[in-house]
């Protein structure tokens, strides 16, 4: 996993990560915006869990692949550095939904199989 990298402000800035590309710099961690994809409309999207290591929100996201399959299938992982309560935590967001019903409605299934999910908005 790459070290954080200080910011001029003394901040780390954010690596965002996806699951089919290598970690690039973002802007520092308190305003980090989601790259979309280039040809990609903005989409909308959800955390799934909130780590201490990306090797701990990978395996989140493979879980999550592995029990919901269908609805995962078109889906994007991105792991963001926030800091929550002092510490550098990896938020792992998954991204690609055409609609806020449709990011509702994959936590609502979330929620029915006992597992967490925080809407995020759109990208």
């Amino acid at each position: 996993s790459p070290a954080e990298p200080p910011s001029a402000a003394g901040k780390p800035k954010a690596l965002i990560y996806t699951a089919r590309a290598t970690p690039y710099e973002s802007s520092p961690v308190a305003e980090t915006p989601m790259r979309p994809k280039a040809s990609a409309s903005p989409s909308y999207r959800v955390q799934i869990a909130a780590t201490g290591t990306d090797a701990e929100s990978e395996a989140a996201w493979r879980n999550l692949r592995r029990a919901f399959p269908e609805e995962t299938r078109d889906r994007n992982l991105a792991i963001r550095l926030a800091t929550v309560n002092g510490r550098i935590v990896r938020r792992a967001i998954v991204s690609g939904f055409p609609s806020s019903e449709a990011a509702t409605a994959f936590c609502a299934q979330l929620a029915a199989a006992d597992r967490g999910c925080i809407l995020r908005g759109k990208d």
